[in-house]
């Protein structure tokens, strides 16, 4: 009995230990700046994030996974002063996701994170998405919306 007790509390106490460490690639709604970083969570539901973009932006931060462990949402600052929230999904897969965020100023940026291969392809795929957006003639207003889990926020400027 006493084995197991010890066992059982030098489990709980290493479970705060274990992280997985996974690829993050994102890009701005302007597509004119991409980035890339990774996110560490814990067992615990907590995690950091750190990306840096192709102009030498840094950001880092820190999230916390909802009770239903299928979202999460935390709150990141750069090394050129911009702050901001962000929102995430796994869609029930804690390896792969997506999610979105908006700096306090308005810029918005949608990530995706999980295993090397998922990432290299969202990775492709949003190259070709920023090569588009680029060769279209933006609006003089434009609304930006972005959904997540049945969820769509907007604005406009």
């Amino acid at each position: 009995m006493y084995r197991v007790i010890v066992t059982l509390l030098v489990v709980v106490g290493l479970s705060g230990c274990i992280t997985i460490t996974l690829p993050v690639v994102g890009a701005f709604k302007t597509g004119d700046e991409q980035f890339r970083g990774e996110a560490t969570g814990r067992l615990d539901g907590t995690g950091t994030l750190t990306i840096r973009s192709e102009r030498g932006r840094s950001c880092s931060g820190s999230y916390k996974r909802s009770s239903s462990g299928v979202t999460g949402e935390g709150r990141f600052t750069c090394t050129d002063g911009k702050t901001g929230d962000f929102y995430y999904t796994t869609h029930g897969n804690p390896n792969n996701g997506e999610g979105f965020g908006k700096t306090d100023d308005g810029d918005m940026f949608r990530f995706r994170f999980g295993g090397p291969e998922y990432v290299r392809q969202q990775q492709r795929a949003w190259e070709a998405l920023a090569e588009t957006m680029q060769s279209l003639n933006p609006p003089t207003r434009t609304t930006d919306c972005m959904a997540l889990a049945g969820t769509v926020h907007c604005t406009t400027r």
